[in-house]
């Protein structure tokens, strides 16, 4: 039956949860390691849950990169939900109220913190919106758009394009990312672009905690069949692109179009000159053995075709992301909050 909807129909419609509808107070877990499965979908409860309702519940968010099993049944964990329950479920005056919706990890690598703070809201709103242009001349990120025209192409499955900005001073780059892309197709009618952005420290991936125990994930991810472009104009903003996946248009010989991508949420601290590396590919960009490397459920393969990237005064492509100097520390400042 599943096969059978291959658009958001009434099928999908009359199987989805109306989260703007929410009416309980919320405690999200909300996982920076889990971009193949449910860090979207987190995020997108504690952005939405309840706004619909005269009188919006609470929503509290507790945001982490550590293996998502061991995190959400931990003691630390544990004890926090209790503390929700309690509050929520039993009435007790426990100080929860006091807490600030959001606590903040942030993370250099590996499953461990290097600092938490406590936020208003999420992503936070002393975040610096910064838009980096893709260079098709010389594989760089850069402030403003590139005076040069370029076109460049890569074989859906061949091992894609890559564009690099060097961190200019200390940052933390956090929230999701949206990335904008003026593409067109060679001997194809659509394309399946996947998207990740690598940390690089002394030359090397900096490696963070993903999905389904792989300890060698990206910073993050994102994916998008250009086909399903079309934006919901209520739920989009500029940096969380929101797809209809009502009908499927398909790209015509010669047409180039705009097509925007989502990165997953995250939270990274750079020092200055390391690199944020952006890479653009036709396939998932990973082994997808279960043992070795770190899979999607399954998409379909386009074994055939070229995907041609468009940069420049004419299509300038690029990536938006939120930053601010490095802040918190390793403690919980979040939890101090408390009475």
């Amino acid at each position: 039956e599943l096969a059978r909807h291959t658009t958001r129909d009434q099928w999908y419609r009359d199987r989805t949860p109306d989260i703007d509808r929410i009416g309980v107070p919320v405690l999200v877990c909300g996982s920076f390691s889990d971009h193949n499965l449910h860090t979207r979908g987190s995020f997108e409860v504690f952005r939405r849950a309840g706004q619909a309702r005269p009188e919006r519940p609470r929503r509290w968010l507790y945001t982490h990169r550590g293996g998502k099993w061991a995190t959400y049944y931990s003691t630390d964990a544990a004890s926090i939900r209790a503390r929700f329950f309690d509050r929520t479920l039993r009435d007790l005056d426990n100080g929860w109220d006091a807490l600030p919706p959001v606590r903040l990890a942030v993370y250099e690598s590996g499953p461990t913190p290097v600092a938490v703070t406590a936020e208003s809201e999420w992503p936070p709103a002393d975040l610096r919106m910064r838009r980096l242009f893709l260079d098709g001349m010389d594989g760089c990120l850069g402030d403003g758009p590139s005076r040069v025209t370029v076109q460049t192409g890569f074989a859906m499955n061949g091992p894609g394009l890559e564009w690099t900005w060097r961190i200019p001073e200390a940052l933390d780059v956090i929230g999701p990312m949206s990335l904008r892309l003026h593409v067109s197709a060679r001997a194809a009618d659509d394309l399946t672009l996947f998207v990740g952005v690598r940390k690089i420290a002394e030359g090397a991936v900096v490696p963070f905690e993903g999905s389904y125990g792989f300890d060698r994930a990206w910073m993050s991810y994102g994916w998008q069949r250009v086909g399903f472009r079309d934006l919901d104009p209520d739920l989009t903003t500029d940096l969380h692109p929101v797809h209809t996946f009502e009908r499927r248009v398909p790209i015509r010989p010669g047409e180039v179009i705009p097509v925007d991508i989502e990165l997953r949420e995250h939270a990274t601290r750079f020092r200055a000159g390391e690199e944020l590396r952006l890479v653009v590919r036709g396939r998932w960009v990973h082994s997808r053995n279960p043992v070795t490397g770190s899979f999607p459920a399954g998409y379909v393969r386009r074994r055939g075709g070229t995907a041609i990237i468009h940069t420049g005064p004419e299509h300038p492509s690029s990536l938006l992301l939120g930053h601010r100097h490095p802040t918190g520390s390793p403690g919980e400042p979040w939890l101090e909050k408390a009475p």
